[in-house]
């Protein structure tokens, strides 16, 4: 089937004439210097996607999109065209407001395969939007979701454990232990907390507060924790 969007018509179905398949990743091009791309060292392309809608946007282009071509033989894979002026990625600053728009299904390519630099695109944009203020920050091993909510009573802070060979597979059949989770948290206020209590395990929560910082140690994650 085609799409056409913005002027331009991308084509999907069975493999064309040099072995492009579609759900085949594509490239992307640093054009220029960018917060969201400053990780990338030594290189100018890094993995792209499966899917594009091509966008018009103002202003020099951040990342540009080139298009699948063939994963082997090896000594005949290489781009063609290898440079486009159809723009992947835009990011916008005005002051407190900063935006980044992806017109590539980054996430979900990420999630398919694994491709540590679509993961740290998506990273590097959320740094760069939300500065320094981290409303929740943990350090340790593993990889572990963690989210936090504000309720009537307090503060929780939830983390999951998704550290497993069969982490993208229908079930888990062990579970691995990641060790110590370091966390802090940085409270809209100055209101002194009074008790801190692990709710999985049932235990008490020694912690540390100064102003509005907290800070405490969620000991040898399993599974699931919550403070």
């Amino acid at each position: 089937f085609h799409m056409k969007l913005a002027g331009k018509r991308i084509g999907y179905g069975s493999a064309d004439a040099r072995g492009r398949h579609p759900g085949q990743i594509s490239f992307q091009r640093i054009e220029r210097p960018h917060p969201i791309v400053e990780s990338f060292q030594n290189t100018n392309w890094i993995k792209g996607s499966s899917w594009i809608v091509p966008i018009t946007a103002d202003g020099p282009p951040i990342l540009t999109y080139i298009p699948k071509c063939p994963w082997y033989p090896v000594e005949a894979t290489f781009p063609d065209p290898d440079h486009t002026d159809i723009k992947s990625a835009v990011a916008r600053d005005n002051g407190k407001s900063k935006l980044v728009y992806f017109a590539e299904d980054i996430e979900a390519t990420y999630l398919r395969t694994g491709g540590d630099d679509l993961g740290d695109l998506v990273t590097n944009a959320l740094h760069w939007m939300i500065g320094d203020n981290w409303p929740i920050r943990v350090e340790g091993h593993g990889l572990v979701e963690t989210y936090g909510w504000e309720t009537e009573v307090g503060y929780a802070v939830h983390l999951i454990n998704y550290t497993n060979p069969n982490f993208r597979t229908t079930g888990s059949r062990q579970m691995y232990p990641v060790g110590d989770q370091k966390v802090r948290l940085t409270l809209p206020d100055l209101k002194p907390i009074k008790k801190a209590t692990l709710l999985h395990s049932g235990q008490p929560l020694a912690f540390r507060q100064t102003g509005n910082l907290v800070e405490f140690t969620i000991p040898n994650l399993v599974d699931y924790e919550a403070a």
